[in-house]
Parts: structure tokens; C-alpha cells; sequence
């Protein structure tokens, strides 16, 4: 059984979308019966690195910036901490009658680096108000997505 196949009776579909000198990755997770579908998209991946810090937050509020334009300001900002880093991680809220849109800066496989990450969620499934690393909604349960 291939990797595909493996992901789709996880009940999650990844799809690696390669552009000019990166590659955006989408995640959609559609079979868990305790969840509505939401989706994941990250299109900015960057060396885990103290040094690459810079590039890191312009990314993210060039990604933020540019969703603004399309949805308005956003209904939330702010950031949260990881024990083991010394720089804050940002966060930017979109909550539309089609759902809510949450950029996180994050480490969603750390094997890849840092990355700029988009959650796209229906409105059934309430953010919290400052999200953890991957735990970005309030659920029954916490949410960890799949790795890679």
C-alpha cells in the first residue's frame, strides 16, 4: 500500500503544488466524524533557524497583508510562545459567515523549517483565542494534524 493510500484511509488527502522556487503544500482533512472538513495550506516554508527570523515575519505579514486586501482587516491578531523558542510565533484571524481563515506562523513539520500557514475552517468549528502550535481550534480533543 503506497503513501496515498495510506493518507486516504487516515481520512486526509495532501497535495504538493510546486511554484517557481518553492512548493506549497495543501492539506484537507475530510473524514473524522468528530470534526467538519478543514483544510491547511502552507505557501512559505523557511530554514529553522534564529537567523532566518527576519525572512520568517516579513513572509508572514506579507502573506497577512495580501489577505487583508481580499477579506478586510482581520477579527483577531496576536502571537503565542513555544517553551523551546525565544521568538514569538504570529497569528491573524479572518472570521467570515463562510467560515474562519487563520494564518499562524508555525512549525508544522520541523523537518521542513518554519512555515506561513493558512487554516481554513467552517464556522461549526470555533478558533480559540490565541492558538498553540498546531492546536489552533477549540474541539473535544486537541487537533494534530498529519505530519509532512
Amino acid at each position: 500500500m503506497g503513501d496515498d493510500e495510506d493518507e486516504q484511509d487516515l481520512g486526509y488527502l495532501r497535495i504538493f503544488i510546486p511554484a517557481c522556487d518553492s512548493c506549497y503544500r495543501l492539506i484537507i482533512c475530510y473524514r473524522d466524524p468528530d470534526r467538519p472538513s478543514y483544510a491547511l495550506l502552507t505557501f512559505s516554508v523557511i530554514p529553522d533557524s534564529e537567523g532566518h527570523i527576519t525572512e520568517f515575519n516579513g513572509a508572514f505579514h506579507s502573506a497577512a497583508d495580501a489577505i487583508a486586501e481580499i477579506l478586510g482587516p482581520p477579527s483577531a491578531t496576536g502571537d503565542h510562545r513555544l517553551s523551546f523558542r525565544i521568538w514569538p510565533y504570529a497569528y491573524q484571524r479572518w472570521s467570515l459567515a463562510e467560515g474562519e481563515f487563520t494564518l499562524m506562523q508555525d512549525e508544522f513539520d520541523i523537518l521542513d523549517g518554519l512555515d506561513i500557514t493558512l487554516w481554513i475552517q467552517r464556522l461549526a468549528r470555533r478558533l480559540s483565542r490565541s492558538p498553540g502550535k498546531t492546536d489552533a481550534v477549540t474541539t473535544s480533543r486537541p487537533v494534530h494534524p498529519p505530519k509532512g
